[in-house]
């Protein structure tokens, strides 16, 4: 069965946007099947700032997106709006980089603008 994401590109998507990913090893594995597909487009990972360590532990278990311990344990345990966003970001940051040294396009390089769009799944494989 082909795959969503390869469908969607040709059929002419310029790039394509993971769903949640917070998992650099699975979005590095994602990237190396689209290439064995022969897709060489960028695939920005869909990621988003997390607030809290139950904030994680929600992502895992309601949206079965795995956040890596380094991450979730660099978070406050509850949502403390006192803290500085510094407390957020940094650790955001690093992710960030983990994702760039594994492939994900930046937004200087890639201008999605009038690009066509997707939404792949970095989880299916089939």
């Amino acid at each position: 069965r082909k795959l969503f994401a390869q469908e969607k590109f040709l059929a002419g998507a310029d790039y394509g946007i993971t769903q949640m990913i917070f998992d650099v090893e699975k979005y590095a594995e994602f990237m190396d099947m689209m290439s064995s597909l022969g897709i060489h487009k960028p695939i920005l990972p869909g990621v988003r700032i997390l607030k809290s360590q139950k904030q994680a532990v929600t992502m895992t278990e309601r949206f079965g997106c795995s956040v890596p311990a380094w991450y979730r344990n660099a978070l406050p345990k509850e949502l403390d709006k006192t803290l500085d966003d510094k407390n957020l970001i940094e650790p955001f940051l690093e992710l960030l980089g983990q994702f760039r040294k594994a492939g994900a396009p930046s937004r200087k390089g890639s201008q999605p603008g009038s690009a066509k769009v997707l939404l792949a799944s970095p989880g299916a494989h089939d």
